[in-house]
């Protein structure tokens, strides 16, 4: 199943599955990140972090948050 989270004002999150538990199902994932402004509709991050995702993560038991570093140009 999917998770999803949204960060506060400080960055932190905590993901909660379909199943409603928190944290991500062990298995592989591929990750969208995306950054919509108060709503706005717009995307503010390239592609290749949603839509057309280049993020993948493997979970497993027992891991710490996977966090990635986002590059700009």
């Amino acid at each position: 199943p999917a998770s999803a989270a949204m960060t506060d004002e400080g960055g932190h999150y905590e993901l909660i599955n379909r199943s409603g538990g928190k944290g991500a199902v062990i298995s592989e994932h591929f990750v969208e990140i995306t950054m919509d402004v108060a709503g706005s509709g717009v995307e503010k991050l390239p592609e290749k972090y949603n839509k057309k995702t280049t993020l993948a993560a493997s979970v497993r038991g027992g891991d710490g948050p996977i966090d990635f570093d986002l590059k700009s140009k």
